[in-house]
């Protein structure tokens, strides 16, 4: 995953500028010849790019990328199957669109809608028989059916193991004739040793497992908890109540297992119904759905630190950190700022103000600066670079937004340069 190690290489060049010079850094629409901020780049890619998506017209599905050493998988949002590229060897390694014979024979897969891996092995929900979308009538009951996860190797996409977890149903679940779905099964992250699943039976019931991510067997279960995310050493959610809706939006009480046993480590009551911007193998970052105001809970102690003024705009990176955390953070007619989040109770705002965009990836202390961090395949031509936690650039400004990054690649998500808004390819880049 993404180690605490520098992009760079040799210094390229540095412009020197006055004082006055440095209070905001370089939009990423900007032509980086002509701009007086501080630039020490340290970061250049490869042109033309490693690889890049074969087909322009996929490019619209792509929903979600993550880098895994030299893989990259790509996670569609329709009418595409989940991708998974060699970036040493340039080439596509294998897709999931639905499990093949030589995977599992009989069961249909749908891939998570945010890519998730544990060291070679990639973890999907799979469905057998009632596939979403399909008509009842056409299904088989839930006597022959099955939902579960699967453990794919990164490399070759085959099954290294599948565990259904039809057999884990309370009894006093309501659930329908068919069983789980694919859609019914969540994959929320894990670690070397374990991957937490929630299974959400019907409104108001919920298992969590944890699976051996080695052999899919499962290590503990927890009725009645509904996983959001697996941080460092837990996975945070909540107790569901009679009442509970369908899925999690906000909340004002997180609670946190073990990923080691299942059982309860924390509980952070807060005063609102909150939401995640940001996460980190150490930090969950939250935000106030009515206020504004934003709370770090440190996922080891489940510690709460209230950062006190409200912002309106938050952007974090896309995959989880492993490490230290930096998002960027912006009030209403105020310049944005890039907050390092090593002491959680105590952000450092950087001193180089972003001229427009946010961060949407990080390795390590590199933050990756996009223009329209929301907006990946469908932005205006605007750019992307790299920068230091304190807002200096340390790259070329790349076209695109960036989607994924490791201290290996880059990521980005083009647009054509004519139109300035038709998203026509993922490519990867190899910083040098």
């Amino acid at each position: 995953m993404l180690r605490t190690a520098a992009l760079a290489g040799v210094v390229v060049a540095a412009a020197c500028t006055s004082p006055a010079d440095r209070a905001t850094a370089p939009s990423p629409t900007s032509d980086p010849s002509t701009t007086t901020d501080p630039v020490d780049i340290r970061i250049v890619a490869d042109d033309p790019p490693v690889w890049r998506l074969p087909d322009p017209e996929k490019v619209k599905s792509v929903d979600e990328a993550l880098l895994v050493g030299d893989h990259l998988i790509l996670t569609p949002v329709v009418n595409f199957p989940m991708t998974v590229v060699d970036l040493a060897a340039g080439k596509i390694a294998w897709t999931l669109d639905g499990f093949s014979q030589d995977l599992a024979p009989g069961v249909l897969s749908r891939a998570i809608p945010r890519p998730f891996a544990i060291d070679d092995v990639v973890p999907v929900a799979f469905f057998a028989d009632c596939p979403s979308g399909h008509r009842p009538e056409i299904c088989q009951p839930k006597a022959s059916s099955a939902a579960g996860v699967a453990g794919l190797d990164l490399a070759s996409g085959r099954t290294r193991w599948l565990r259904a977890l039809d057999d884990l149903e309370p009894k006093d679940a309501v659930v329908s004739i068919f069983g789980l779905s694919g859609d019914d099964v969540e994959i929320v992250g894990g670690d070397r040793h374990t991957i937490v699943a929630t299974a959400r039976w019907d409104r108001a019931h919920a298992t969590t497992v944890g699976l051996d991510a080695t052999t899919g067997t499962v290590r503990w279960k927890r009725d009645g908890f509904y996983a959001a995310e697996a941080l460092g050493p837990v996975a945070v959610g909540t107790s569901l109540a009679s009442e509970g809706g369908d899925r999690i939006v906000g909340l004002s009480t997180w609670e946190a297992i073990s990923l080691a046993t299942g059982e309860e480590a924390w509980t952070a009551d807060l005063d609102s119904d909150h939401r995640i911007q940001g996460r980190s193998s150490d930090l969950l970052v939250l935000q106030g759905d009515s206020t504004g105001q934003v709370v770090t809970v440190e996922t080891a102690a489940g510690e709460v630190h209230r950062l006190g003024k409200p912002y309106s705009h938050i952007e974090c990176p896309r995959n989880v950190v492993q490490g230290p955390l930096a998002c960027s953070f912006s009030q209403r007619d105020t310049p944005t700022v890039i907050q390092d989040l090593t002491d959680p109770s105590a952000p450092r705002s950087s001193a180089v103000r972003i001229a427009e965009g946010g961060v949407t990836a990080q390795a390590g202390r590199t933050v990756f600066v996009s223009a329209m961090p929301y907006a990946a395949l469908n932005g205006n031509g605007a750019g992307s670079y790299a920068a230091t936690p304190d807002g200096i650039r340390v790259s070329e400004i790349w076209p695109g937004t960036v989607l994924a990054a490791s201290p290996r690649w880059v990521v980005l998500g083009a647009t054509d340069p004519k139109s300035g808004s038709t998203p026509v390819e993922v490519r990867a880049l190899h910083p040098r």
